[in-house]
């Protein structure tokens, strides 16, 4: 008798749990929404380049979800807003969640332009590190590297391309080229501030101007780049030395395992 008295008293337990649970997950679930607060990742090593603003993620989010604040949690769907708002070009990643007291919480990561192309048009785009063509916000200009030249205009700004196309077209154009040549710069501590452009002439040759000395440095096609920039960072450091930096005109790594010097 005792062990049954034992068994009912632990099943109504569990059942008193279970309906304690399910009572407060259904007031959570219909609890309005008190806040939206965003949280914007904009920088990475130390550096920051802001084209985000936390009126653009709340204007973006009235436009397409009239307002998230007062409706109900279980009518948001989290999900699909982090979706949505990677349709913002500056956008890397969304995590939204929702806390106890009632607020939605987003935190978001801006993506990291890398360089900034001017092609033969004059239209202005960037790049970021994972080679996402990104558009030109005058009120927040991106200091980065710059490339210009004989650089095919992909009518970015006038045509909507979907994003497989967009990669498309970089992949298969000088834009992947620069890509890589901005891509190594801009992870190399010594290259990523004293390269400061890139020019890319008719033939899809490179020329680098440099921040310090008024020399040029002639690159060549964007092919052997780690082994081109070993020896320009050899060469600086050992075989020439920053006060003779301004001696040389032009500096070409054209040639395999040797750098052709023009003198002033």
């Amino acid at each position: 008798m005792r062990k049954i008295v034992n068994i009912v008293l632990w099943v109504s337990l569990v059942v008193v749990i279970l309906v304690v649970a399910f009572l407060a997950k259904n007031h959570y679930n219909n609890t309005p929404v008190k806040a939206l607060k965003v949280e914007i990742n904009y920088s990475e090593n130390g550096e920051s380049n802001r084209f985000l603003t936390y009126e653009d993620i709340n204007t973006f989010v009235r436009h397409r979800y009239d307002s998230i604040k007062g409706r109900k949690i279980k009518d948001i769907d989290l999900e699909q807003i982090e979706n949505d708002l990677l349709d913002i070009p500056y956008v890397k990643n969304a995590n939204l969640y929702e806390t106890i007291d009632g607020q939605v919480q987003m935190r978001i990561k801006q993506r990291k332009a890398i360089v900034r192309i001017i092609d033969a048009l004059g239209d202005q785009f960037y790049l970021d590190d994972e080679a996402h063509i990104l558009p030109i916000r005058s009120f927040f200009p991106a200091h980065v590297l710059i490339c210009n030249g004989f650089i095919g205009n992909i009518g970015f700004y006038s045509k909507h391309y979907s994003g497989s196309k967009m990669d498309s077209i970089v992949n298969n154009s000088i834009l992947k080229e620069i890509y890589n040549m901005a891509k190594y710069i801009n992870n190399d501590n010594m290259l990523r501030h004293q390269i400061v452009q890139m020019n890319v002439d008719i033939n899809g040759e490179f020329t680098l101007v440099p921040l310090v000395s008024n020399h040029i440095i002639k690159f060549g096609k964007a092919k052997n780049i780690d082994a081109k920039f070993t020896k320009l960072k050899l060469f600086y450091t050992e075989g020439l030395g920053h006060h003779r930096w301004n001696n040389y005109r032009v500096i070409n790594l054209k040639y395999k395992n040797q750098i052709v010097c023009t003198k002033n």
